[in-house]
């Protein structure tokens, strides 16, 4: 099985729970089959462009150590994915990127880490929907 795994790019939304250990569990399971483009640099330890400190809690222990790299080789697109798995960042406004989902025979999946919609015995209406409160 091989993954090419889309993050949320924007900085400020890299700390989400749900894709954050995703990610890191599939890297430990799948290795180098388990290819992320974008890069998502904090998974690396690369805090150039979203410092750990504004991370819900911190990125947790999934940021304790760096994830194993990838060399370009490993990382290249070509080589073709069995899925495309986009993370959270739908949820940031963030579109998906139909240009690389070839790669995969359009064998599209996305995760939703967003906590306010589904049952719940406390809900609230917000913004004209009914969610988790």
């Amino acid at each position: 099985m091989r993954i090419l795994f889309v993050p949320t790019i924007h900085p400020e939304k890299q700390g989400d729970l749900l894709e954050v250990s995703l990610f890191h569990g599939l890297r430990s399971v799948l290795g180098e089959n388990f290819v992320d483009y974008p890069k998502k640099k904090i998974m690396y330890h690369d805090f150039t462009d979203t410092q750990k400190h504004t991370l819900h809690g911190q990125g947790f222990t999934y940021l304790t150590y760096p994830v194993q790299d990838l060399t370009d080789e490993q990382r290249d697109l070509q080589v073709g994915f069995n899925v495309i798995l986009y993370g959270d960042g739908h949820m940031y406004g963030e579109s998906r990127i139909p240009e690389i989902e070839k790669y995969a025979n359009n064998n599209v999946w996305v995760i939703d880490g967003h906590d306010l919609h589904g049952h719940a015995p406390r809900k609230i209406i917000f913004d004209g929907d009914e969610v988790i409160g």
